[in-house]
């Protein structure tokens, strides 16, 4: 179930949305049975804000507008959401159905839906130390990344800068993720 609608796994009116309720191992076996992976979180985020490496969202500088993102609008059943605007749904939404969000790289919702699990640990001051080209993240933590905000977040807090750490084991209505394929 999501936070509103009872039946949402096994719901043919579903199929198109995003996984949710998904723990960290659950996220990273299944990318394995495909043959892929979780991304780091270095590549997570060159896939969603592209080759200009100073944009805060995947289309440019500007938050998000009903048109660019699934965020907390004012049909969410969150407070402290953008309630003065509308992206269509009260929390996740069919995947893809932000044509104007697209990322340079061509990939849907990677600002808003839902946040998204990637390979590494978390730490919260990790970019002060981490090398500057492609960092792996810290060795150890008790947490794991997950990134890009989600429809229970503002327009302003679904971009590509954002992230967060989380128990590897939580599992949320908020919480999804997306696999990376290596190529030869």
């Amino acid at each position: 179930a999501s936070r509103t609608r009872d039946s949402y796994y096994g719901n043919p009116e579903y199929v198109d949305y995003p996984v949710i309720h998904v723990t960290y191992g659950d996220a990273s076996t299944y990318c394995n049975w495909i043959g892929g992976r979780l991304p780091t979180e270095a590549e997570w985020e060159r896939a969603a804000r592209g080759d200009e490496g100073d944009r805060s969202f995947p289309w440019g500088d500007m938050a998000a507008e009903g048109t660019q993102a699934n965020f907390c609008d004012y049909g969410c059943p969150e407070s402290g959401g953008s309630h003065n605007q509308q992206d269509g749904y009260p929390e996740t939404a069919p995947v893809g159905s932000y044509p104007e969000g697209i990322s340079p790289y061509g990939l849907f919702d990677v600002a808003g839906n839902v946040w998204e699990w990637v390979f590494d640990y978390f730490s919260e001051g990790y970019y002060v130390v981490s090398p500057g080209e492609n960092p792996i993240g810290p060795a150890t933590s008790a947490y794991r990344v997950i990134r890009g905000g989600g429809w229970n977040n503002p327009s302003s807090g679904v971009r590509v800068v954002q992230r967060s750490g989380l128990s590897p084991n939580k599992n949320l209505d908020t919480l999804g993720f997306r696999c990376a394929l290596d190529w030869d």
